[in-house]
């Protein structure tokens, strides 16, 4: 308890290595081995409930949560932010941490490029509504970054006017979901999470996908693993590449007085004639 508040602001990695460290017998620590297995065993509970977490609440590439809004051309201007500007797009190397009362916008007309395997993690509100449009696309071609997860209780956001290459959104332990309006989503590469390009992952309602084109998916487009609240409306799924149908445009979880609502969509075949179509669980 007196070492969390040291703790949490650690590194996975060495919080791991922390966690090791109590059961290196030493003569000094003067603990037999009972006891270094009970230490551990409270660290790692401590990990996965908390520590595995706390990269919300450490600094990461931006300072803790004050009611911030945070731009990409703001953080291009922060020393060691992980953020760049080349030429006219944003280059994002490094994962990108905002905490629970701050907010992640984008500006029309922006471009965000991530490196591989970078992940933008939103604790707070992801505000990616651009009047006409902005884009989100990896730095080179061969990079696969994941894309962005929208993580605990107080996340939420909007993405609409968004063309998004490769990347995945996500939902984690939301209580007020997401709005993904008017978007294009392309080539999403699996890095996220492979269950879904967007995958719902929280137990709450007000989750609406509407008016967006989902193009070129090897895996489920709209995907919900926990009875959730969502809404598929008037959206196009075109270009599955698998012919198996083992996966579909639309997979959704219900139950627990959660409603999905499916209309107006379109899913039409590619190379495959095959491809999955709705799934409701």
């Amino acid at each position: 308890v007196v070492l969390f508040p040291f703790f949490v602001t650690l590194s996975p990695e060495l919080q791991i290595r922390l966690m090791w460290v109590l059961l290196i017998p030493s003569e000094k620590m003067k603990m037999n081995m009972k006891t270094k297995v009970y230490l551990f065993i409270m660290c790692l509970v401590l990990w996965f409930v908390i520590g595995g977490h706390s990269v919300c609440l450490a600094t990461n590439n931006v300072k803790k949560g004050d009611g911030n809004v945070i731009t990409f051309e703001a953080l291009s201007q922060i020393d060691g932010s992980g953020v760049t500007k080349v030429e006219n797009a944003y280059h994002v190397t490094g994962d990108l941490v905002i905490a629970a009362t701050d907010t992640l916008r984008i500006i029309d007309g922006d471009e965000v490029l991530l490196a591989d395997n970078v992940c933008v993690k939103v604790c707070g509100y992801i505000d990616f509504n651009a009047a006409t449009g902005a884009k989100v696309n990896s730095i080179a071609e061969t990079d696969n970054p994941k894309g962005f997860l929208i993580y605990g209780t107080d996340a939420t956001g909007v993405f609409r006017n968004i063309r998004i290459e490769k990347c995945g959104i996500r939902t984690e332990g939301c209580t007020k979901g997401i709005t993904i309006d008017k978007c294009v989503l392309r080539h999403y590469n699996e890095m996220l999470d492979p269950q879904g390009a967007i995958s719902i992952n929280s137990n709450c309602d007000n989750n609406v996908i509407s008016n967006s084109w989902f193009v070129y998916f090897k895996t489920n487009v709209v995907y919900s693993g926990n009875p959730a609240g969502v809404t598929v409306k008037d959206c196009v799924f075109s270009g599955g590449e698998t012919g198996d149908m083992t996966y579909s445009a639309i997979n959704l979880c219900t139950g627990s007085d959660r409603k999905v609502n499916i209309e107006g969509n379109t899913v039409a075949a590619y190379k495959y004639l095959n491809v999955g179509g709705i799934l409701v669980r």
